[in-house]
């Protein structure tokens, strides 16, 4: 079964999405700028926190990320981060309809996020 980045969207903890699982993509180095998953809310809405939440053994964690918004077709970094919380992270509110998770490290090339949830 592939590993899709709506299982972080799914409200199921033991589904994951990971950039390094798609076999038809080949692999996925975190520096290559291609490990992100951008949610796309159809209309705009205030963003305040965010949530994300990793799984799996713990030298696939990871380990810098940025939380981006679409601000008329730029995205634009509103949160930066060197490890997965597990708690909401507040941002100051924005209007947007698109919302951009973008892994810029991590301790090998097969992080997994369960859910992202925002608010």
């Amino acid at each position: 079964m592939p590993i899709t980045a709506g299982y972080t969207a799914d409200g199921v903890a033991n589904t994951f999405w990971s950039p390094n699982y798609d076999s038809a993509r080949g692999s996925i180095d975190m520096a290559d700028s291609q490990a992100w998953i951008a949610y796309d809310f159809g209309k705009v809405k205030t963003v305040s926190n965010i949530t994300i939440n990793e799984v799996g053994a713990v030298g696939n964690k990871v380990t810098s990320f940025k939380l981006q918004y679409d601000n008329n077709g730029t995205w634009t970094d509103m949160f930066t981060g060197t490890s997965i919380p597990g708690t909401a992270i507040n941002v100051t509110p924005i209007q947007t309809q698109k919302v951009r998770f973008f892994i810029t490290g991590a301790q090998t090339n097969n992080p997994q996020i369960a859910e992202v949830v925002i608010r």
